[in-house]
């Protein structure tokens, strides 16, 4: 981007390249089996052990773990550097869904490996059953249906900045953004039927 200092491109495609590893090999994935639940909680059950012998693999899982870690280690230098920055809609709204699903990662990561350390089955029931982690918590449940929404329009707003920086017009870059987050509007909005 015009004016921006070299260290702060590096961590960018840092960034933008270990985000694309998580969407191909689990966030997109573990989304879709997510709205699944809308159709049946049982197919949902069925495609996440399907799921779960590549992501829960001996060497897949703890890769996982470091590619989001180091999500979170990219992403706060960023968020700091661009913050000082004059910023449009774009990029505000890219620096605050990364904060929230940064803080939310955490959250459900540390949720989810805390139970499964207890003998607990982290499935939907887990989840949204009685007595789940979002039973009785509405609040909580609308903390994870925006997680879904946020992630993929921050997602968006990071193809949008790969398109302008390889030369894509601004209109086309804003088109294929709404689009994305259109996507988003749609898993969320599933999300939050099943869930409730």
């Amino acid at each position: 981007l015009e004016g921006e200092k070299p260290g702060g491109a590096v961590l960018r495609v840092i960034h933008g390249s270990v985000a694309l590893c998580l969407l191909c090999g689990f966030i997109i994935a573990h989304l879709f089996n997510h709205d699944l639940a809308l159709w049946s909680v049982k197919l949902h059950g069925e495609v996440m052990e399907s799921l779960r012998h590549w992501y829960r693999a001996e060497w897949v899982e703890p890769v996982l773990l470091v590619l989001l870690a180091s999500m979170i280690v990219t992403g706060v230098p960023l968020v700091e550097r661009y913050s000082r920055q004059p910023a449009n809609a774009y990029r505000s709204i890219q620096m605050a869904t990364g904060v929230y699903i940064g803080l939310f990662l955490c959250a459900h990561v540390f949720a989810v490996l805390s139970g499964r350390r207890g003998g607990v089955e982290t499935d939907w029931h887990f989840a949204v059953g009685n007595p789940g982690l979002l039973d009785g918590r509405a609040m909580l449940i609308v903390y994870y249906i925006y997680s879904a929404l946020f992630l993929i329009v921050h997602a968006g707003c990071g193809l949008r900045v790969v398109m302008l920086k390889h030369g894509a017009a601004e209109v086309a870059a804003n088109r294929v953004f709404r689009g994305v987050a259109g996507v988003g509007v749609i898993v969320t909005v599933v999300l939050a039927v099943a869930a409730f």
